[in-house]
């Protein structure tokens, strides 16, 4: 009695390996992706990486111009993508930017790569107080010692 390769382990395995090897469509076919941040820099660059491998992508991004070039650059590449500015921390956006998202996914959302944050232009010992008290003293950290500009572990 002859086994089937359906019946073979190793066989059933490499099949499922080789279903994710899926060049040219790219190992993230058919994957809906959120990508905030999206407008410039890492983010951008993700994004185009991710419809390179074949996700729908949605490009968030609180710069409504840089997210649509590179929602626009990905479309005219032959990926698919979907522009969705807004702000983060605005009440409502982030149930619109889902909703949109998974309609543009067909129902689903797949991942989410939360790149969107800020930054304070300059090197660590001229930006000054403005860069680390709301994270040191809102968070309990640490207190600023403002007569040293340095920030202490002491209790807050």
């Amino acid at each position: 009695m002859s086994s089937s390769s359906s019946d073979d382990p190793a066989a059933t395995r490499l099949k499922a390996v080789a279903a994710h090897l899926n060049y040219p469509a790219g190992l993230l076919r058919d994957q809906l992706c959120i990508i905030t941040g999206a407008g410039q820099g890492i983010g951008a660059e993700t994004a185009r990486l991710f419809a390179n491998e074949g996700a729908r992508v949605v490009v968030s991004d609180i710069d409504a111009a840089k997210a649509a070039g590179v929602a626009d650059g990905i479309n005219e590449r032959g990926g698919k993508a979907l522009a969705i500015p807004g702000d983060l921390l605005k009440d409502g956006y982030i149930e619109g930017l889902v909703g949109r998202a998974a309609e543009f996914g067909g129902g689903k959302i797949h991942i989410i790569v939360n790149n969107a944050g800020f930054t304070w232009d300059g090197v660590i010992h001229k930006v000054g107080l403005r860069a680390f008290a709301p994270s040191a003293i809102l968070g309990g950290y640490g207190r600023w010692d403002v007569k040293n500009t340095y920030l202490t572990d002491g209790p807050s």
